[in-house]
């Protein structure tokens, strides 16, 4: 509703009142972002639907979502990604990993320093069934006093970021729950790269506590 009335408005209204629409239609659309945070909590909490994801599925579609920011930021999106990888697992937790790193990296590519915005995406299965997903960016990478605390709830470890700071905890919580592990490496004006690892999971296991220091993946993504 009141997203409608801040279309009325800019027809309807003078300068000034457009102005402040204006400053209500953003206001909403934060309050929507964190809608869709929260939503996420809710999937990760009560995970259902069990069964075989496809993977490059997912990645069109979130691709899809974002196709009017990778044009308007000229960026470079390279993908490393077999077409027929499914992985058993509940879509929604998968989703919400890679639509949250996604939107990470499509931020914060656009502060390169390098001639174009790059965004990388690479994932493998092992011959155990167990997934690996890589998401990098070409960024302003993040500095180290930061870096221990991203995962926390609420935190906001850039001044660029426009989010609410729940994306990066979300994540975390998401791979958790089904026993994955998740690292970050990052170099301050180069580049931050997410390393997400997945084993087989079944939903009659104990989900147990993970080190908070998983082992280092050597995976490194190549551009396409």
């Amino acid at each position: 509703t009141i997203k409608g009335l801040a279309n009325i408005a800019n027809i309807t209204l003078g300068t000034e009142g457009i102005q402040l629409f204006e400053k209500v239609e953003l206001t909403t659309k934060g309050m929507e972002r964190m809608l869709d945070k929260l939503t996420m909590m809710n999937h990760i909490n009560s995970p259902i639907d069990y069964s075989d994801v496809h993977i490059s599925y997912i990645v069109k579609n979130i691709l899809n979502k974002n196709v009017a920011t990778v044009k308007r930021r000229n960026i470079k999106v390279n993908i490393d990604l077999d077409e027929n990888i499914y992985f058993t697992t509940y879509p929604d937790i998968i989703e919400i990993i890679l639509n949250n790193l996604l939107e990470n990296a499509l931020f914060f590519c656009q502060f390169t320093r390098e001639e174009q915005s790059q965004v990388y995406l690479n994932i493998r299965k092992d011959q155990d069934n167990n997934l690996t997903m890589i998401v990098r960016d070409n960024g302003c990478g993040m500095k180290p006093e930061v870096i221990d605390r991203i995962w926390d709830m609420f935190f906001i470890g850039n001044e660029k970021s426009k989010g609410s700071g729940l994306g990066l905890f979300i994540t975390k919580k998401a791979v958790y729950t089904i026993n994955g592990t998740i690292t970050l490496e990052t170099k301050i004006d180069k580049y931050c790269e997410f390393q997400v690892f997945l084993p087989f999971f079944q939903p009659t296991q104990n989900i147990d506590k993970l080190s908070e220091k998983p082992a280092k993946l050597n995976t490194t993504p190549e551009a396409s």
